[in-house]
This record gives structure tokens, sequence and C-alpha cells, in this order.
């Protein structure tokens, strides 16, 4: 097993383990300290990515036993998956938002109330994916599910709260947008933080919609597109010189990167409103504008949620309608839109 630890600030080491998607390996994150470890999000649930994580906290001369904390940044597999298999081998807390831990509990649930990414086929369906898409992705679901060993939620947290590993206080940050529940880590002393799924410097999150109801709050609007432009302003009033995401090469330009990340979903928004020119679109067919690219039935569930989260955010500002035609639901231009908001 490769090992591919190496320190990229003052006891914080990097390393990298494998993941069964197209996104091949995760980054994961350890704070090293004589009165115990940290360690920043897990791997999913899989024989090599057990093994990849135990070869590198060897190299490092940590055993499970040293580790005192698992922060998890949001509940997808890759971040959470082994929580379960650390929490058996040691007295580690594990820590994440009050909204993860509702999305964990609610796993089992079949009938679309529970994860976000559990909706039900009649709601991919109102939107215009195609049945043999919806079949496709039936299949894929309990894989997913087992992807995670389940595990316990010790302590959740919030803006307010921090622990103290070594000389360092590291603060929790709530950044919804990617996943409802979704923390960074921002470490003062060492100006840097981890920024999960949150901002990542070579691609853009996805920012889905996947049930028409809010996945927490089923009487409110859910606006994940718009969370995630609140939460890239959040972080950027941290100031932090150093970000270091889930995937791919760390950050060195915090500000400058939230500013791309605007700037494509700003552009991406305006692909949205061309689809719609020549008349009312679905959300499946928009999506299928916007990412011609994509073939596969993982990539159109993708696909469709991160339309929708935009079209959301397009019909909050007044820019678009959905309507109901024929069991189906059609989005098109407004005449006169609203103020942004």
């Amino acid at each position: 097993m490769q090992v591919s630890a190496q320190e990229v600030a003052e006891n914080i080491y990097e390393f990298q383990v494998p993941l069964p998607f197209k996104l091949k390996e995760i980054n994961l994150f350890l704070v090293k300290s004589d009165d115990g470890c940290l360690l920043i999000d897990t791997g999913t649930n899989t024989p090599a990515t057990a093994e990849a994580l135990k070869a590198n906290l060897d190299y490092l001369g940590v055993a499970f036993g040293d580790i005192r904390y698992v922060a998890i940044t949001h509940f997808h597999s890759d971040h959470a998956g082994q929580a379960g298999l650390i929490q058996q081998h040691s007295d580690a807390v594990v820590m994440m938002h009050a909204d993860s831990k509702h999305f964990l509990g609610s796993w089992s649930d079949e009938v679309g109330q529970g994860p976000v990414y559990m909706a039900p086929d009649a709601f991919f369906r109102q939107h215009g994916m195609p049945q043999a898409s919806i079949e496709q992705f039936q299949h894929m679901r309990q894989r997913y599910l087992s992807l995670t060993l389940p595990f316990e939620v010790n302590q959740t947290v919030d803006d307010t709260d921090s622990i103290r590993i070594g000389d360092c206080d590291f603060q929790f940050v709530f950044t919804p947008g990617h996943a409802i529940g979704h923390i960074c880590v921002y470490c003062p002393q060492l100006n840097l933080a981890f920024t999960g799924d949150h901002i990542l410097q070579r691609i853009t999150p996805n920012i889905s919609i996947h049930s028409d109801k809010h996945p927490l709050h089923r009487n409110e609007r859910y606006n994940p597109l718009g969370d995630f432009f609140l939460s890239l302003e959040k972080t950027r009033q941290l100031g932090f010189s150093l970000g270091l995401p889930s995937h791919g090469a760390l950050i060195t330009d915090p500000e400058g990167r939230i500013d791309e990340l605007l700037a494509h979903h700003d552009e991406r928004l305006q692909v949205m409103l061309e689809a719609m020119d020549q008349g009312h679109q679905t959300a499946y067919a928009i999506s299928r504008y916007a990412f011609p690219k994509y073939t596969e039935a993982f990539d159109h569930w993708l696909m469709l949620g991160e339309t929708l989260a935009h079209l959301e955010l397009l019909e909050i500002r007044g820019q678009i309608e959905g309507v109901h035609e024929d069991g189906f639901i059609h989005y098109r231009l407004t005449a006169e839109p609203a103020p942004a908001r």
C-alpha cells in the first residue's frame, strides 16, 4: 500500500485514500499532538480505503487509539464511511453538525423522506428523467448506503464551538450548500482552514436538490445554491491564507478561488436561462443542455440535482417559473423578473 502522508503545516499531515467512484481519492488530514490527534474525515467503508488509512497512520506513528477527535465535514460516504471503524478501535469523539446527524438517522428511509439523495423516483420522473436512468439509479442506491459503516455521533458542533489540539484552536464553521450539515474547520493560529467539499481548488462542488421538500424543514423553501453563496462569503470573512480541501490540490489563494466559484455559478445560471430561450423545458432537458458531455446514470442524477438547485434560485429571483403540465414540471422565463435577493 502506497503511503502518501506529508506535512502541509506545523503538525498537520495530509494523505490520500482511494474511493470507489470516478473521483478516485479523498484527502484526509491528521493533526498530531502528544495529548491526542484530530482526524478530519475518514474515507469510504471499503477494504482498500481502510488499508490505506491504517498504512498512512502507521507511517505517521499513530494508532487508532491515539485519535482523540474525528471531525466529519458532512455526511457523504467518502467523508463519514469509516468513522465506525475508528470507533471500534478507539475512544475517539466523532463530531459533526446536527443536520448531518439527522441524515445519518434517516438512511434506512425508503420513501425519500430521509437523506437528500434518497428522493422518490416520482420526483425524478416529474422533472423529465427517463425511466431507464431512474432504474439504473435504483440499482446504485444500496451500494452507496453500504459505503458508510454505522457509527455514533458523540458530539454535534456549530459556529460557536471549538476544540484545542496541542497549541492550536480549531473552530467549526457552518457552511451549508454542498450538503446541509457541511462544516469547515478553521485554525486561527495557523491561518488555515479544512474546507471539506465547500471549497475545492480544481473542481466545483456539486450543489443539488433531490427532493420537492426541504430535507429538514418541510414547510420551508430549500435553496442550497443561495446557501452556498452565503457560505462562501462567510468563509471569505475568516481571511485564512491556506485551504485544505477534501479533493485535489491545496488552496493557496482562498479569496481568489471563492471569486472563481461565484463567477462559475453566475455563468451556469446564465446557461440555464439560455436553455429556456426557445420555450419551456423540463429540468432534465435543461440539464442536458447545461451538461452535454455527461451520459451515465449517476451523471444524470448529479446533473439533474445541480440544475434544479440553479432553477430554484432563478425562481426565487423571479426570473423563471415552474408550471405543472401533463404530469411534468416545465420551467419558462418570466416577463418581468423581480429584483434579485
